[in-house]
């Protein structure tokens, strides 16, 4: 499955060098979670991501099943909260090129 993660260029290029690190935040409920958030497509800045770089990420559906974050209504894409250590040993990370969505460097190995 191919998925995406939008973020800051600095991010982007440490977390090619080392692998996710969790985010932790309410994502507008009274809970804490922690995870990664990634979607089935691209999202811009009136969807809540930094739009400076994208990572795309390759990894099995069935590893991220549970991850899922369905909320009421279409919101016209699908995204997930992955815990980090599970992108980091799971899943293939390249860098894309922004309006393509191509790969153009990816990290070598899992960490």
């Amino acid at each position: 499955m191919k998925l995406f993660h939008s973020t800051s260029a600095a991010a982007a290029a440490a977390i090619l060098a080392n692998g996710f690190k969790d985010d932790v935040g309410n994502y507008l409920t009274l809970q804490e979670w922690k995870g990664v958030r990634l979607s089935d497509r691209q999202l811009d800045e009136n969807e809540g991501a930094i739009a400076e770089a994208l990572l795309i990420v390759e990894i099995d559906g069935r590893l991220i099943r549970s991850y899922e974050w369905v909320e009421d209504g279409d919101k016209g894409y699908r995204d997930w909260l992955i815990p980090a250590e599970v992108l980091n040993h799971c899943a293939k990370i390249c860098e894309g090129i922004r309006t393509l969505g191509y790969p153009r460097r990816c990290r070598k190995k899992p960490v």
